[in-house]
């Protein structure tokens, strides 16, 4: 892969870009303060340069995108670019072989956390296997047996500028539960039309679905043999299409319209502008 100084922003956390250079959190050391500078190559140059105010570690691009995960990324027998669209697996092996090494990639290197920490769910790495690969965060999603059943992969901000595209669901839509035993227990459960939103809810230990390929995706049959009130809970604009499911789902179907306040738009950005208590203040009522 040829490494640019966008492929190597796009893993750094904390980017800041300058004027023929970038800065970030340092993955050499325990880096607070963004003191890693990664310099762009001279036209003349195979490969640009990085140094550590902080600890004083320097060296090539290639050395600094070994230590943000690229090679271990790498490692998960795909192709992929650092822009446009990576090349998954077309089996569900493949797709879960590629889920869990990115997940194991951010497991080993905490810095390429950044974009579950940007979004408010870093303490769902682990029970959702989140992951990051090439610019894409990765998310697998089993089903209530246990079963690996789909890969969805959220674009990151430069895939996104270089593609128009927010997400990748290959494969038939289906239901992403992030907790399936207390999503099956309940005797009120939430659905919300996107993963990061399921995710922000399961972080406030409440009962949520997704479909996996955007709200009109959705299928009333999935929840059938579901008794509980099914609470659906749109992003802003998207009250229309909730009230469709809702009704379609009867007599157990509820509408649940949130405020949003300020720049907010929908359930994740409750969780990213530091609202979480808000958030769940306004759903307590219907679990």
């Amino acid at each position: 892969m040829l490494l640019t100084l966008d492929s190597i922003a796009e893993r750094l956390p904390q980017v800041t870009r300058y004027d023929g250079y970038i800065a970030g959190l340092c993955p050499f050391h325990d880096d607070h303060r963004p003191s890693l500078l990664v310099y762009d190559k001279d036209p003349t140059a195979r490969e640009g340069w990085f140094r550590c105010l902080a600890c004083g570690e320097q060296g090539t691009w290639s050395r600094l995108y070994d230590a943000l995960g690229g090679v271990a990324l790498q490692t998960v027998g795909t192709g992929a670019s650092s822009y446009g669209l990576p090349i998954v697996p077309k089996t569900k092996e493949g797709q879960e072989h590629l889920a869990l090494n990115a997940h194991e990639a951010v497991m080993k290197n905490r810095a390429m956390r950044w974009y579950w920490e940007l979004r408010g769910v870093e303490e769902r790495i682990e029970s959702d296997l989140l992951g990051y690969w090439d610019g894409w965060a990765t998310i697998p999603v089993y089903n209530r047996y246990g079963d690996f059943d789909a890969l969805v992969l959220r674009a990151g901000r430069h895939i996104q500028e270089e593609t128009g595209l927010r997400y990748l669901s290959p494969g038939t839509p289906t239901l992403f539960v992030p907790d399936w035993p207390l999503f099956l227990r309940a005797r009120s459960v939430f659905i919300v039309y996107g993963m990061i939103d399921a995710l922000a809810l399961a972080v406030l230990r409440l009962p949520v679905a997704t479909p996996t390929s955007g709200k009109d995706s959705f299928k009333p049959e999935w929840l059938s043999d579901l008794p509980a009130r099914v609470c659906f809970v749109p992003d802003q604009g998207e009250e229309e299409t909730a009230l469709k499911h809702a009704n379609a789902i009867g007599g157990r179907g509820r509408l649940v319209t949130l405020s949003y306040p300020g720049e907010l738009a929908d359930p994740a950005d409750y969780l990213s502008s530091g609202k979480k208590d808000l958030l769940l203040r306004e759903l307590a009522k219907w679990v």
